[in-house]
């Protein structure tokens, strides 16, 4: 799938970046391409509640702090990417698990590594990125798992 190939060309450029602020717009462009592949709108809402969800249905608290996690990191993401933010101002981080740049990007990168392995080995057993994200849709508005085959 050409998304999981986003996403997988993302995280590989990651090793060679140096720049925090580069290094978050890399992180989530490929959480993007994982979560968001039909671009409709309230795309940070929904990245979160499709990331938190894919990787922790079963753990309430950990799946609000994932929810928490990424809306922080988008938010800050889009406010350096249209320009509002040229600088990371450690106040932004202050509500996030992580509480400077690069602990943020490094808990970002560990979640993505896991959703990667989890996407393309679901992939793999014939499922497509648009029939993995309607499963993950169904899991969260009936609440129980969907089965991944």
């Amino acid at each position: 799938n050409n998304n999981i190939q986003i996403a997988l060309s993302r995280f590989n450029r990651l090793y060679s970046r140096e720049d925090d602020i580069d290094r978050l717009i890399d992180v989530l462009i490929a959480f993007e391409a994982l979560y968001l592949s039909d671009r409709q709108s309230e795309l940070s809402y929904r990245l979160a509640l499709n990331f938190a969800t894919h990787l922790s249905f079963d753990d309430t608290a950990r799946r609000m702090e994932l929810f928490r996690l990424m809306r922080k990191a988008y938010k800050l993401r889009s406010d350096i990417v249209h320009g509002k933010r040229n600088e990371l101002n450690p106040k932004v981080l202050q509500h996030i698990p992580s509480y400077n740049m690069n602990e943020l990007i490094i808990e970002l990168i560990k979640n993505l590594r896991f959703a990667l392995q989890d996407m393309l080995k679901t992939a793999n057993s014939g499922l497509s990125l648009k029939d993995i994200l309607e499963r993950l849709e169904m899991t969260i508005i009936t609440g129980k798992k969907i089965s991944k085959t």
